[in-house]
């Protein structure tokens, strides 16, 4: 009774969605305009990058939202606590907007500074110095989160080795 009440009254069950902003950066136009010329520059044979790490996932029969479509109930235990997880993975991502292709390597330990480079002289190596063979410049574009911040020295420093 009350369930179909709630219902005509308009209640459901619904998700979040995220449309609150917190506020906004007086010069963020700015920024794209100088994006989208650095895209335009670079576009006449050099890469344009756009890498991020995904979320982390623990490994093992852990609850995961979503569905899968199978023949029968997949059993998970009731907690997903880190010591029952069978390890971890942490997808990076990149993204030749150049090739329109992307790239996804997964690493099992942390996302790092070192991981990052890794995966970008692993897509140079393997794709890279292949399809741009004159490239003197590749532009990366990437949040400031992370492994990959503007903060961490560390990943300045092997970005500019990786350079």
């Amino acid at each position: 009774m009350v369930k179909r009440l709630l219902k005509e009254l308009g209640y459901g069950y619904r998700k979040q969605t995220k449309q609150l902003a917190i506020g906004s950066y007086a010069h963020r136009n700015e920024q794209f305009k100088i994006i989208c010329g650095l895209v335009l520059i670079m576009s006449l044979g050099s890469p344009v990058l756009s890498i991020d790490c995904k979320k982390k996932e623990r490994l093992g029969n852990l609850y995961r939202n979503g569905k899968c479509f199978c023949n029968q109930a997949v059993k998970v235990f009731d907690h997903d606590y880190e010591y029952l997880s069978e390890g971890k993975v942490i997808p990076h991502g990149i993204y030749d907007m150049q090739a329109n292709k992307g790239y996804v390597s997964i690493g099992g330990s942390s996302e790092t500074a070192d991981f990052i480079i890794d995966n970008l002289l692993w897509w140079w190596w393997e794709y890279g110095i292949h399809q741009y063979p004159d490239a003197k410049d590749i532009l990366l574009l990437c949040d400031a989160g992370g492994a990959n911040s503007y903060r961490h020295h560390i990943f300045k420093h092997r970005l500019t080795e990786f350079a």
